[in-house]
């Protein structure tokens, strides 16, 4: 006999699909009036491309020996400027019940063993 696990849902990820091709489709029919809605597409597509190449792709190396190389550790003003603070990915993975706020202090004290573990930070000089 065959699950039908997903076929419950299979009603409402179609509607789903149908309502975001057909959102599109209006975005596209209103550029002739106004480019609002268009630019508000874009922009939606985009962040839903970019989140998940900020937020994952950008901070681990899966090639990594082990679970400690295998998040990159950022350093610097730069990186701390454009993340609002949330660079210190290596540190959360390691103490994720550490606050944001004491993520900067919490790498500060852990430097110097990531250092002996080889760990070097990827730096952007300004």
């Amino acid at each position: 006999m065959q699950s039908n696990r997903g076929g419950k849902y299979r009603v409402l990820i179609l509607t789903e699909g149908v309502v975001i091709v057909v959102l599109i489709a209006i975005c596209i029919y209103t550029l002739q009036f106004t480019y609002v809605p268009f630019l508000y597409l874009c922009l939606m597509i985009s962040g839903s491309w970019i989140i998940p190449l900020v937020t994952s792709y950008a901070v681990h190396t899966p090639q990594g020996l082990n679970e400690l190389h295998q998040t990159r550790l950022f350093r610097g003003k730069f990186f701390s400027m454009i993340a609002f603070d949330h660079l210190y990915h290596l540190e959360h993975h390691l103490y994720p019940m550490v606050p944001h706020k004491n993520w900067p202090k919490l790498a500060e004290r852990l430097d110097d063993y990531f250092e002996r573990q080889g760990i070097k930070p990827v730096e952007f000089k300004i």
